[in-house]
């Protein structure tokens, strides 16, 4: 009898709660230095007198910090990577903001370039100041910004492109983007008016983003387009709208050790009319930026 009381009050107790295993700690700062490449050029595709005009590229440093997926980077240019027979090389100054949430991104931007040359269609950049048009005083002002929403979260903006979080596994998901730019070029010549083209707009659009992740290493990559309404005035005259095109192709790939990274981003985008304007007076306008940066950081 005393053996049956023993087996029931046995059966009768739950088993031992096993211990929760301690969460992972989430880094909080995280810092990435980088050098960085753009190509960045303005076209004004009018039938009858076609322009595209560049800052040299410029070769510029900065430095990316980030809390809990809050952050800001800025750069200056250093040096060109164009040309050199002649042509000066552009100051350059890139900052921007973001936040990288679970399923949100946000991502804001300011750029100024001083030193712009035209390009050539054949030739690229012009490498004889003598044979292309220069102005030393020429800018280029752009800002902007994107909102992303990440359908799935088995993809992580934080992780694949900000470092701000340890990679996650891999996996992708549908986004959808709203998005807003205004860019500004000024040409001033001696003894007349500066010529400026300003071009705004708003889109909305969606993409895909993808992460792939094997032991340490990840690459990540992400492509965004944008429909919606532009504003363009080009040199005086009257302001005129027509249907904006924004697209972007981001791409990020590296080693990931959980507390120091290194890495590759780099992204293209464009921003414009969707098509010509058709006649020989009217202008079609659109920018366009190649981008490259290598970094590394560390993560407390």
């Amino acid at each position: 009898m005393t053996a049956l009381c023993a087996l029931t009050l046995l059966l009768a107790t739950p088993p031992p709660t096993p211990e929760p295993e301690p969460a992972v700690a989430e880094p909080t700062l995280v810092l990435r230095p980088f050098v960085s490449v753009t190509n960045l050029q303005f076209n004004d595709d009018k039938p009858a007198a076609p322009l595209t005009v560049s800052p040299n590229p410029p070769l510029a440093l900065g430095l990316a910090a980030s809390w809990k997926g809050l952050g800001a980077a800025v750069s200056f240019a250093v040096d060109s990577v164009g040309g050199d027979a002649g042509l000066a090389a552009s100051e350059a100054t890139d900052f921007s903001l973001f936040w990288h949430g679970q399923q949100w991104a946000v991502d804001l931007f300011a750029q100024r370039y001083r030193g712009l040359y035209e390009d050539d269609e054949d030739a690229g950049l012009c490498v004889d100041a003598t044979l292309c048009g220069q102005w030393p005083r020429g800018t280029v002002d752009r800002y902007g910004g994107t909102v992303t929403y990440v359908w799935d979260s088995a993809f992580s903006m934080r992780s694949a492109f900000a470092q701000a979080g340890p990679q996650k596994p891999s996996g992708g998901s549908w986004l959808l983007m709203a998005g807003a730019d205004r860019g500004t070029v000024s040409l001033p010549a001696a003894g007349a008016p500066a010529r400026k083209a300003t071009v705004m707009g708003g889109m909305l659009g969606g993409g895909y983003g993808h992460l792939w992740r094997s032991g340490a290493w990840w690459g990540a990559v992400l492509v965004q387009v944008g429909l919606g309404p532009l504003q363009a005035e080009v040199y005086g005259g009257d302001p005129f709208w027509d249907l904006g095109l924004k697209t972007n192709l981001k791409f990020s790939g590296g080693i990931d050790l959980d507390d120091w990274f290194l890495g590759l981003n780099g992204f293209a985008d464009r921003f414009g009319q969707v098509g010509d304007q058709g006649e020989a007076d009217q202008s079609s306008v659109s920018w366009q930026t190649i981008y490259v940066e290598l970094f590394g950081g560390l993560r407390f």
